[in-house]
């Protein structure tokens, strides 16, 4: 095949990201669509509460609008987190409820560039305040910024924003809504493709908890399942679910259900946790991770370990790891990035075994 590079037709990526917001290395990307699929019981709504804590406390969730049927008996889980009961809790799903729910998101957004105006003005008026020397010189001061700084009340104190100045980070949280008609409305569906442009830019982040990744009525859409950026899978028995998860990010069975097994184990409330989009730029495939860990495992132990009773996995340093032929690659460089939970952090890492098993 015959190439020729065209310069004058390169593609210039913008400068600004749409992601304004900033978020720990550590912690998810935002704007996200969070899903947790898993059985009644299983822990969706407690794992992802316990994630919207985590974004709260790192200063990236500051309200927190809540559609839930069971709300009454499941309120005690969210508490600690931004919503607020009389103003954004919807007991009823349904479609009427997504133009209030964008309603929200504009509403905001005009709020804060509201008061970024305000305080424009009220710097400039406090900036030619300070070039007066004696009451004459207020008559020099322009006519028309007196006018504005007095019809958006302004004149006598700085503007008041109920953020503090800060541009809000908004989060909308939806529990046992899926065999309901908001799930099936176009209007739900169209608001969570463009979740992250809503209000002019302002966004909203998604987090969904259901019990079935897909079927033909009652289960996530196909727009919605290509669109999540991170997807919480707890334990099912349906192999054919599991297969499609596979097939929808593009592993065979083979390099898909180890790291499954190994993250769900035994206990029903355990889950795989999948990164879409990790903030690593070098990346590469989730079966080179899962193959180097297996390699890494079987130098020290041998073949055939059990990975329960030796070591749980937290791929968190960014040291280099060596399979056993002396492959070099890099821990933390593959979408998607997989922990499980609860990997307490006080256990080795795959980078230390390895190492171990070198010296040896």
């Amino acid at each position: 095949m015959h190439t020729r590079e065209i310069g004058k037709y390169d593609i210039k990526p913008p400068k600004k990201s749409s992601n304004w917001i900033t978020t720990p290395d550590e912690q998810i990307k935002m704007h996200a669509l969070v899903i947790a699929c898993g059985k009644r019981g299983g822990g969706k709504t407690v794992a992802l509460t316990a994630l919207c804590r985590h974004l709260k406390k790192d200063k990236v969730l500051d309200r927190l609008i809540v559609v839930s049927p069971t709300w009454g008996s499941n309120k005690h889980m969210f508490e600690g987190l931004p919503v607020d009961e009389e103003e954004d809790v919807y007991h009823e799903p349904g479609p009427d409820i997504v133009p209030q729910i964008i309603g929200k998101v504009v509403q905001e957004s005009k709020d804060y560039e509201s008061y970024k105006e305000k305080l424009k003005l009220r710097k400039q008026l406090e900036a030619a305040l300070r070039l007066t020397k004696n009451d004459s010189d207020i008559l020099n001061i322009s006519p028309q910024l007196l006018i504005d700084c007095f019809n958006l009340d302004v004149f006598r104190e700085p503007p008041k924003h109920k953020y503090n100045g800060k541009c809000p980070v908004l989060g909308l949280f939806i529990d046992d809504s899926q065999a309901t008609k908001l799930f099936n409305s176009g209007a739900f569906q169209n608001m969570v493709l463009k979740h992250r442009h809503l209000g002019d830019g302002l966004g909203i982040s998604i987090f969904m908890a259901v019990q079935t990744y897909s079927a033909q009525t009652g289960g996530m859409p196909k727009a919605l399942r290509e669109n999540c950026t991170h997807l919480l899978l707890f334990r099912t028995k349906s192999q054919p679910v599991l297969k499609q998860i596979a097939e929808e990010n593009d592993l065979s069975e083979e390099e898909f259900m180890p790291l499954y097994e190994y993250a769900t184990g035994d206990d029903e409330h355990s889950f795989l946790f999948i990164d879409f989009g990790p903030k690593s730029k070098d990346r590469r495939h989730i079966v080179e991770l899962a193959m180097a860990f297996d390699a890494a495992m079987e130098a020290r132990h041998g073949p055939g370990y059990n990975a329960e009773e030796v070591v749980r996995f937290e791929p968190q340093k960014e040291e280099p790891l060596r399979f056993p032929e002396g492959e070099i690659l890099p821990i933390q460089a593959a979408p998607p990035v997989i922990i499980p939970h609860d990997a307490p952090r006080e256990t080795k890492s795959v980078c230390e075994i390895t190492e171990e098993a070198e010296e040896e």
